[in-house]
C-alpha cells in the first residue's frame, strides 16, 4: 500500500508545483489506490487497543495528526460525526481540538493532501509527524480542505490516543478506518467535496 502511493506521488512530476490541480491526479491512479484500500482488512478498534498507546494528547500543538475513538459529548450539535476520525490538528484550545478529519476527504483529495503533507513538515526528534500547517495554509487549494476543519471534545475521546509517525503517515492516510454515524461516507466526502468546490 504504502509503495504503491509513493510510486504515484513520485510520477507525477508537479508535485513540487503550487500550481498542481486536483484535475492531474489521473483516474488511473485514485483507481489503483482504491484497489489497495479495498484489501485492507485492519480495523481502527484493534490499533487503538494497542497497549503502548497513550490515553493523553502528547503533543497539543497544532500540525500532528491523531486517531482514536468518539462520540461527541452532545450529539444534538453533532448528528453527523465519525467514530474513527484520523485528525491532522489545526489547534489546541483547552479541552477542544480544532482539527481536519482526513476521513472526511474523498480518495483524489486524500492523495492530493498526501503530497502537500509530505513537502511541508517538520524535522522529527522523536520519529512522531507534524505538518507546516502555515506552509499547507499558505496553498489556496490545500487552505481549503483546512478550512472543513471541525470541532472535537477531549472529553468525547473513548479509546486510547494514537500519535501518528512519520513512518506510517502514508499507510495511515489511505486506511479505511472511517465509521461514519448519521449519514455514510459516501455522501460525507461528497459535501466535503462540494463544500471544497464553493469556497
Amino acid at each position: 500500500m504504502k509503495e504503491l502511493i509513493l510510486q504515484i506521488l513520485k510520477d507525477m512530476d508537479k508535485i513540487i508545483s503550487e500550481n498542481l490541480k486536483e484535475e492531474e491526479i489521473s483516474k488511473s491512479d485514485i483507481q489503483k489506490t482504491s484497489d489497495e484500500v479495498s484489501k485492507i482488512k485492519q480495523k481502527a478498534g484493534d490499533v487503538l487497543r494497542d497497549e503502548n498507546l497513550s490515553n493523553r494528547f502528547k503533543y497539543k500543538k497544532s500540525g500532528y495528526m491523531y486517531l482514536f475513538g468518539y462520540n461527541p459529548p452532545n450529539r444534538k450539535e453533532s448528528p453527523v460525526y465519525d467514530k474513527f476520525p484520523l485528525i491532522l490538528v489545526v489547534q489546541f484550545s483547552n479541552n477542544l481540538i480544532y482539527g481536519l478529519n482526513i476521513h472526511k476527504l474523498p480518495l483524489r483529495e486524500r492523495i492530493l493532501l498526501s503530497i502537500y503533507l509530505l513537502k511541508y513538515r517538520f524535522d522529527s526528534r522523536d520519529g512522531s509527524y507534524r505538518a507546516k500547517i502555515n506552509s499547507l495554509m499558505g496553498s489556496r487549494l490545500i487552505s481549503k480542505y483546512i478550512n472543513e476543519s471541525e470541532i472535537y471534545y477531549v472529553s468525547g475521546v473513548r479509546t486510547k490516543i494514537k500519535m501518528i509517525k512519520e513512518d506510517e503517515l502514508i499507510d495511515m492516510l489511505f486506511q479505511p478506518f472511517e465509521k461514519f454515524v448519521g449519514m455514510s461516507r459516501s455522501k460525507v466526502q461528497s459535501t466535503t467535496r462540494k463544500n471544497i468546490k464553493n469556497r
